[in-house]
C-alpha cells in the first residue's frame, strides 16, 4: 500500500522525477542524494524498491505509475524477475 501513496504524492509534489522500483537491491543502492550530486539533473529521484519485489506484483501500479509522468523509470532486472515459486511448495 506504501507505494501507492508514494504515487500520489509524487503526482502531488514533483514535476520532473526519476522512479526506481526492483528488490532489496535496488532499495540498497539507488541513492538518489548521490546521483543527484553527481549529475547536472535537476529533478527528484524516488526509490520505491522493497524487498522480495516480483515484477507481477508490480502489474497493479502501472496506471498509478504512469500517473506521475515520470522522465525515466528504472527498473532492476535481477533474480528476483526471473525467479518462481514451485506451486504446490515441497514439504
Amino acid at each position: 500500500a506504501f507505494t501507492f501513496d508514494a504515487y500520489d504524492y509524487i503526482e502531488d509534489n514533483s514535476d520532473k522525477h526519476v522512479i526506481a522500483i526492483g528488490s532489496s537491491k535496488m532499495r540498497e543502492i539507488f541513492d538518489g542524494v548521490t546521483i543527484g550530486e553527481l549529475t547536472d539533473y535537476s529533478g527528484d529521484f524516488f526509490n520505491l524498491a522493497y524487498a522480495g519485489d516480483r515484477p507481477y506484483v508490480r502489474m497493479i501500479e502501472i496506471d498509478a505509475l504512469i500517473r506521475t509522468d515520470p522522465q525515466m523509470v528504472i527498473i532492476e532486472i535481477g533474480p528476483n524477475v526471473f525467479s518462481a515459486l514451485s506451486t504446490p511448495l515441497p514439504e
